[in-house]
C-alpha cells in the first residue's frame, strides 16, 4: 500500500505542479494550507486548531517523502531502461 500511495502521491504533484509558478514549492503551500482547513472543519470549533496544529506536520512529511522517493524510483527506472 505505501508503494501505491507513494506512486500516486508522486504523479498527483507532477501533475499539480505544472499549474503553479514555482512548482513543487507552490503545492507544498497550497496542500498545506487546504489541509489545515480540512483538519479545522473536521475537528470543528473545539479542536479544530488543534487538530491542524498537530497533523499539518507529520502529514506533510510523508508527501514529501513520497514525491521525493517518487523521483528517486523514476530516476532509477530511467537510468534502467
Amino acid at each position: 500500500m505505501k508503494i501505491v500511495m507513494t506512486n500516486f502521491i508522486g504523479e498527483w504533484i507532477e501533475e499539480l505542479q505544472d499549474g503553479f509558478n514555482n512548482g513543487i514549492e507552490d503545492v507544498v503551500v497550497f496542500f498545506r494550507e487546504n489541509l489545515k482547513i480540512i483538519l479545522e472543519i473536521a475537528g470543528g470549533p473545539e479542536m479544530g486548531a488543534m487538530m491542524s496544529g498537530m497533523g499539518i506536520e507529520p502529514v506533510m512529511t510523508f508527501v514529501q517523502n513520497a514525491y521525493r522517493k517518487h523521483r528517486e524510483n523514476k530516476f532509477r527506472d530511467s537510468d534502467a531502461a
